[in-house]
This record gives structure tokens, C-alpha cells and sequence, in this order.
């Protein structure tokens, strides 16, 4: 547009015939410039100027054409046969110019409408851009998602602009997406409650915090002169022989070591191995002495707590006893290990002790379909998970069993809200939720901070959620007998829901269920997907090795006599049926 105007304002001021005559020295005035060209010129101009409005240019053109028509013919009346030579030469550039301004017009018509269709189809459109290698992801991922993208236009936009002001506001923006991305990543959009201090004075602050806010204790850091495990080295296993089973030393020191420890042996053994090792614990690490208690308040606390578990399939003290040792081998065995105080490490042993206390070996959604007295204490929500938590710290207000009766205030609700935290997090009806929300700060932010309380709980709170799926990790052997009893308990539900004359849940029909297929599917739209994100933040060589390799093996298994089955038309809809193959392969 600036060529075109500095030409035009030549042309137009060599146009004058004074100074074209004097330029070309010309004395008579017989030379001069065909004005259709400046008149042309300025059409083409104008039709820039107003965006290739096709109405506009039209305008122009046609009142321009009439002047130029009506005018030279009305005062140059000897010379029409050349005006008319001439305005045809002008009316045909002028009719291109028509043309391609209808062209334009119409295009960015459709490019409007096309983004206005766009505008409108959004939320279909971002689930598009939104999807990602998993097959399943959390609101939180996608809304994350969401902002990436967003935030790469604006990179790109902020590429091509090139003016300053706007270029500054592109990039506050992707400033305030990263921030926005934080927040959702930690969830603190929903829990932190930040204040104006211009609008609000002390007192009423202090008020509402205490009043109107959720309990919740963050720290900043935790304290580096806490002791931790690394503080105990192989030569504090103190005797077991408070309890008369010496003999068994030898067994237990497996805890937290060998992740295939047997614990069906120990069970069968001492008819009681979640007690037993809880008071091993206790005394191997001297927490007994830690919390300025007595022994006998822990032997009672643990007795108690075993004594709540129902004598169900599955769902009893031994898984129990199984989760607890698998919970601490992911301490142990990674660098958690110099980062848990002894404190959270009795957190972990109660969460993980209590975490299915008075399981009735039956569904939440089967608890809440039927009205259940549980799911009517508990509100329907996470209804199995609260009563486990309600019930270990029942055991703990119970008279000579309060294991945190010396502590003080603080300590006893930070204890408090871990060991609940944990607990509720094993609610699989959360299970993508939570996976998600872990997956997004150790993967998608890279932020977690396990000096931060609040992250160390949710640290903590998924390594019990995979060591309560654990068993799917375990070798062959220790593997199908807990694949056998789950199996069971889920068959007991579905006889259940048969005699109340209700709809049999996934996988719990015995007649029907392909115990390959339900056990292959769990362990690869679950466990895997959870153990590897796990695993991604622990970085712990034992861990890939001993717990990641053999949860692939066990799928893999699964999906071979699942191909079996299907080649050889054998049922193994029955745990007899699964037994009988799995005694010929």
C-alpha cells in the first residue's frame, strides 16, 4: 500500500501539465498523462483500504465508471470514439478488480462462518486435542492438557506478532496457563482459601480459618533431624523373644526385603501374622520407645485391630498382613526410605494395618444398592473406607490401647489426617482420580515435593493403593492362590445378588466368568498403568526388577491361557474349572 500510494502521488504530480510540459519540454501542451491510470490506481486502492468489502468496491466502481463516462462524453464530444476506447480499457481492469473483490468477499465469509462452526464445536474439538497415550485419563490430565495447548498457540502467535504490547499480554497469559496448570495439578484450587488482608482484619481471619476452612496441616519442609530408617542399619533387628517365636526372626526379617514373602506361611504358622508383625515392627525399629509407650498398649492395639477383620476370603488379616509388608517394601527399597520419619513410618504401619478393618467381603456399590446400614452411616461415600478408618481409631480411644496417647496436639492430627488419607485413598471407585492426579504432578508438572506434607501424604497414601492391588505383582505361585480367594469372595457377592433376585456384578458370576480374561483385563487397565507411574517416581532398580517384570509376566500369563481357552473351547468360568488347567499346563 505504500508503493502503490508513493507511485500515485508521482503520477498525479507529473500529471499537472505545466510541469509535464516543462519536464518534457513541451511548449504546446501536446503530451500528457492518461489520467485512467491514476483513476484505476485509486479504485485499487480503496478496494484494499475497505478489506475487499465486495458491496463497497462495487460502489466505487460503478459511480466512478459513470463519471468518468458521463463527463468525457458530455465535454469532449469530438473525441468519443477515444473515450470510449478508453473507458472500455478502464472498465475491464475495473471489472477484474469487481471480481476478485466478490472472490475475496466470499472467502473470508466462509473462513468467518467456518470458524464460528469451530467456536461452537469446541468442546468436541478440545477432547480431540485433549487425548493422549493412555486410554483412560482424569478431568485434571485433560484440563492440563487443555492448557498446553492453548499455551503453544499463544507461543505461536507470539512468533509472528509484531507489536511489543501484544507480543508482552501473549506471554503473561502463558505465564498465568503454567500457574493455572499448578494449581490443578495440586488440587490447591479447591483446598487453599487465600485471603485479602486489605479487606479483612486479623481476628475475623483467625475466625474463619478456624470455623469455615477444612483441618489441614501443610509444612513448607519437613524437619532434616527427624529420624528416618536410614538412622537403623542391619545391626538394630533387636530378638523377637518378648513373644516366644524366635524361631520365626529368621522368617520376619523378610519384611520390606524379599517382596515374595510368604505370607500365607506365617499365617499358618501363628494363626495371627498381622499382630505378629506389627509388634516385630515395633520393636525391631524401636517406635514402641518413640512414642513413650508401653509394650503392652501395642500388643493390645494390634491384637484389637486383628480381631476386627472378618474371617472373609479375601478381604481379611492376612491380605492385610500381605499389604502392609508390600507397603513398606517400597519404603525400604527406594530412596522414600531417607525421607519417611519415624513418626510417618507409624503412620504407614497403622494405614496400611487398618486399611480393611471389618470388611464384609462385599462391594461399596453392592453396600450402597442395597441400602445398606454401613452405606447409610457412611452417606454413600466411600462408605467401606471410612468405616475402616472409623474402626482402627475406635480401637485407639478403647481403654489400654491408645498407641498415640503421648503425643502432642499437632502431631496427633497430622497422624491423623495421613492415616485417613491413606485409608480413603484405596477406594477404587477413585482409582482414576487419584492415578491421575499422582500421574499429573510426578509426570505432567514434575512438582511433587515429598518435603511438602501435603505431597508426602500423597506419596504415602499411592504406594499403599499399589501395595493393596500388590498380590498382582507377586510371583506365580502367591499370585493364584490370591487370584483364587478374590476370585471366591467376588462369587460369594454374585450368589448373593442372585437370591435377592438382583443383577449379577462384573466378574462375580461363577457360572459365567472367564477368570483369565477378568484377571488379564484388571492387570492391564489397572495395576499396570498405576505400578508404572509408581515405579516412574520411586526409581528403584528392585522395583523394576522384582515387582514391575513380574506384574508383566503375570498378565502375560493370563492372556495366554486366555488365548486357550479360546482356541480349545475348555471353561474356566469356575475356580475348579481354573485349577484343573492350571495342574495339566
Amino acid at each position: 500500500m505504500t508503493i502503490l500510494g508513493l507511485l500515485c502521488l508521482t503520477y498525479l504530480a507529473f500529471g499537472r501539465e505545466h510541469i509535464l510540459a516543462k519536464i518534457l519540454d513541451d511548449q504546446e501542451g501536446n503530451k500528457n498523462l492518461p489520467l485512467e491510470i491514476g483513476f484505476v490506481s485509486i479504485i485499487i486502492s480503496f478496494r484494499i483500504v475497505l478489506f475487499d468489502s465486495f458491496l463497497h468496491t462495487i460502489c466505487l466502481v460503478l459511480y466512478g465508471l459513470f463519471l468518468f463516462l458521463v463527463l468525457n462524453i458530455s465535454v469532449l464530444t469530438e473525441r468519443r470514439s477515444e473515450i470510449f476506447s478508453d473507458f472500455f480499457l478502464v472498465l475491464l481492469t475495473l471489472a477484474l478488480q469487481v471480481i476478485e473483490s466478490h472472490v475475496l468477499d466470499y472467502r473470508s465469509k466462509v473462513v468467518f462462518w467456518m470458524q464460528a462452526r469451530e467456536e461452537r464445536n469446541y468442546r468436541t474439538t478440545a477432547s480431540i486435542r485433549m487425548k493422549t497415550d493412555d486410554f483412560i485419563n482424569s478431568e485434571s490430565e485433560l484440563l492440563i492438557k487443555a492448557c498446553e495447548n492453548v499455551q503453544n498457540t499463544l507461543k505461536k502467535a507470539c512468533s509472528v506478532i509484531m507489536y511489543k504490547d501484544i507480543r508482552d499480554a501473549l506471554k503473561i497469559s502463558q505465564i498465568e496457563l503454567e500457574s493455572i496448570k499448578q494449581r490443578i495439578g495440586s488440587a490447591i484450587y479447591a483446598s487453599d482459601i487465600k485471603f485479602d488482608d486489605g479487606y479483612i482484619d486479623a481476628e475475623d481471619k483467625e475466625f474463619i480459618a478456624q470455623n469455615f476452612v477444612d483441618i489441614g496441616y501443610k509444612s513448607e519442609k519437613s524437619s532434616n533431624s527427624q529420624t528416618t530408617l536410614m538412622n537403623f542399619s542391619d545391626k538394630n533387628h533387636y530378638p523377637f523373644s518378648h513373644y516366644g517365636v524366635e524361631m520365626l526372626e529368621s522368617i520376619l526379617c523378610q519384611i520390606g526385603q524379599n517382596w515374595n514373602f510368604n505370607i500365607f506361611f506365617l499365617q499358618e504358622t501363628t494363626g495371627n501374622c498381622l499382630s505378629i508383625i506389627g509388634k516385630y515392627l515395633f520393636q525391631k525399629w524401636k517406635l514402641t520407645d518413640f512414642l513413650q509407650q508401653k509394650q503392652e498398649i501395642i500388643n493390645n492395639f494390634f491384637q484389637r485391630l486383628e480381631l476386627q477383620y472378618i474371617d472373609n476370603p479375601y478381604h481379611n488379616s492376612l491380605h492385610a498382613a500381605d499389604v502392609l509388608h508390600s507397603s513398606l517394601y517400597f519404603i525400604m527399597q527406594s530412596n522414600l526410605q531417607n525421607c519417611v520419619s519415624l513418626n510417618e513410618l507409624i503412620n504407614c504401619i497403622i494405614a496400611a494395618s487398618g486399611h480393611d478393618a471389618g470388611h464384609p467381603g462385599l462391594t461399596n456399590r453392592f453396600l450402597v444398592n442395597n441400602r445398606d446400614k454401613i452405606a447409610i452411616k457412611y452417606n454413600d461415600v466411600s462408605v467401606l473406607e471410612n468405616m475402616h478408618a472409623s474402626k482402627t481409631y475406635k480401637i485407639m480411644i478403647t481403654g489400654g490401647s491408645n498407641v498415640f496417647e503421648f503425643l502432642n496436639n499437632d502431631e496427633y492430627v497430622r497422624s491423623r489426617k495421613m492415616i485417613i488419607s491413606m485409608i480413603l485413598e484405596t477406594d477404587m471407585s477413585k482409582h482414576f482420580e487419584v492415578l491421575g492426579k499422582f500421574r499429573t504432578r510426578v509426570s505432567t508438572l514434575s512438582n511433587i515435593d515429598i518435603d511438602n506434607f501435603e505431597d508426602k501424604i500423597q506419596i504415602l497414601s499411592m504406594g499403599l493403593k499399589c501395595a493393596d492391588v500388590g498380590h498382582s505383582a507377586k510371583d506365580q505361585e502367591l499370585h493364584e492362590k490370591w487370584t483364587e480367594l478374590v476370585c471366591e469372595e467376588f462369587f460369594n457377592q454374585g450368589d448373593l445378588e442372585k437370591q435377592r433376585g438382583q443383577a449379577v456384578s462384573m466378574y462375580c458370576d461363577r457360572d459365567t466368568t472367564n477368570i483369565p480374561k477378568s484377571q488379564a483385563g484388571f492387570i492391564k487397565n489397572i495395576c499396570l498403568p498405576l505400578y508404572e507411574i509408581w515405579a516412574s517416581y520411586l526409581q528403584s532398580g528392585k522395583v523394576d526388577k522384582n515387582v514391575i517384570m513380574q506384574l508383566k509376566n503375570n498378565m502375560e500369563y493370563w492372556s495366554l491361557y486366555r488365548k486357550r481357552r479360546e482356541t480349545t473351547k475348555v471353561p474356566m468360568n469356575r475356580i475348579e474349572d481354573y485349577k484343573r488347567i492350571m495342574s495339566t499346563k
